[in-house]
């Protein structure tokens, strides 16, 4: 039944359900197959045969090559800030070395300010954001994370009594609009713009049309 595999993976490609797929392509039901499988496992049939890739008309996969050390690291250091809180110092351990080979890197400053946050090292995180930002790699992220982080920090002011100026709110917007300029798809840096507007204590078309945007693109945030 070699020959009729392709013809079943094209039908599974095509949205349809494996029971389907198989009696359509192997013209027999699943239940069939089942008893044939359970009699090679017998050895009642002769061996399975091998099947090349080549054979089922799939892309040769593409060639490996090594990862750089710099990339390696950040993605150990991502990996673990990530995991478990006993992790953090290997962690930032990692972002750091990666850094210090790469210092154009943004995604790592972003990570490791993420991780300065959780320690409550505000200062360090900031100037970590900041680097992120400044190198404008093209990566959304550092933008993002850090106009989250100064719109966290200005809403816990604005709870317990403070206020938000209109150039803290210009300037948290402007980044929520830098990075969905580079990912309009992003449904957080949405709810983050129309989320300013909240603060600003005043009604805005502006602050309705984005929280709107977000929920088109994630209905149940």
């Amino acid at each position: 039944r070699r020959g009729r595999l392709p013809r079943y993976l094209d039908l599974l490609g095509e949205g349809g359900s494996v029971e389907s797929c198989l009696a359509a392509a192997f013209g027999t039901p699943p239940v069939e197959l089942e008893r044939e499988l359970q009699a090679a496992m017998r050895g009642k049939l002769p061996p399975a045969l091998s099947v090349t890739s080549g054979e089922l008309g799939m892309p040769t996969a593409p060639g490996l090559s090594p990862v750089p050390r710099d990339e390696l690291l950040f993605l150990l250091g991502n990996l673990l800030a990530h995991a478990r809180a006993a992790n953090t110092a290997d962690a930032e351990a990692f972002l750091t070395e990666a850094i210090s080979i790469n210092p154009s890197l943004a995604p790592a400053y972003t990570m490791r300010a993420i991780i300065q946050t959780r320690l409550g090292l505000d200062d360090a995180a900031t100037a970590d954001l900041e680097k992120g930002v400044s190198l404008d790699s093209g990566d959304p992220r550092p933008t993002l994370t850090y106009a989250d982080f100064l719109g966290e920090r200005l809403t816990d002011r604005v709870r317990r009594g403070g206020k938000a100026s209109a150039e803290e709110l210009a300037r948290i917007r402007g980044l929520y609009r830098r990075s969905l300029a580079l990912d309009p798809q992003r449904s957080r840096a949405w709810a983050g713009l129309g989320f300013t507007y909240l603060l600003a204590e005043t009604e805005s078309a502006d602050g309705i049309a984005a929280l709107e945007r977000c929920l088109e693109l994630e209905p149940a945030h």
